[in-house]
């Protein structure tokens, strides 16, 4: 018999499923699930690294305004925000400036990353000047309680997407909670969101793999 908390770890999983396909569509959702049930510890980012060459010659990038599938008001604004944050922190990358890049979605009506195909990746490279995208959805994104403290909760999914030929090169999953490193006397927790989303954020894109 299932104890409450592997049923509400279910109902949770199958929550996560019904957003990405809400979103992505069906080959896209099999490839980001794969990520996501590929381990069954959510402490470290899932990857999936596409074989070739690094992308050591591909330094343009946009942060694409992320799929707000959490329920919570500003959610995505603030991980995207993140997000073009640290990659202009890795010094790798020439990260396009975030009102460029609203008001060329805004024109080309891209509203959920559903309606990133070939031709609007194609589009926003040759009007941004773009090798990248970065795109994906926020999962959750909360404060919940445990034994009567604060427990952040944030979960993500990203892809990265050449411009000129619409292929993944790269995509990762991660889902951490506050308290999930906690160590003696609370070392290792975290109690704010913001500064566990910036953690997350910083785990994934230190996966990104440059040569």
């Amino acid at each position: 018999m299932k104890s409450n908390t592997d049923k509400r770890s279910d109902s949770h999983s199958q929550a996560s499923v019904s957003r990405l396909q809400s979103v992505y569509s069906p080959l896209t959702t099999l490839c980001l699930l794969f990520i996501v049930f590929l381990s069954c510890c959510p402490k470290l980012p899932r990857i999936y690294i596409r074989p070739g060459p690094g992308l050591s010659d591909l330094k343009r990038i946009a942060v694409l305004p992320l799929d707000n599938l959490s329920g919570e008001e500003e959610a995505a604004e603030q991980m995207t925000e993140i997000f073009a944050m640290e990659l202009m922190r890795t010094g790798r990358f020439d990260v396009a400036e975030p009102g460029l890049v609203k008001k060329a979605v805004k024109e080309r009506r891209i509203r959920t990353t559903r309606d990133i195909d070939l031709e609007a990746a194609k589009w926003l490279g040759e009007n941004l000047d773009l090798n990248l995208i970065l795109v994906g959805s926020v999962l959750d994104f909360e404060v919940q309680e445990s034994q009567n403290k604060p427990v952040p909760v944030v979960t993500v999914i990203l892809r990265l997407v050449q411009t000129n030929t619409g292929t993944t090169l790269w995509a990762t999953y991660a889902s951490r909670k506050g308290d999930d490193r906690e160590t003696l006397f609370g070392w290792g927790r975290i109690t704010s969101l913001p500064e566990l989303a910036k953690e997350v954020a910083s785990e994934m894109i230190s996966t990104l793999r440059m040569e």
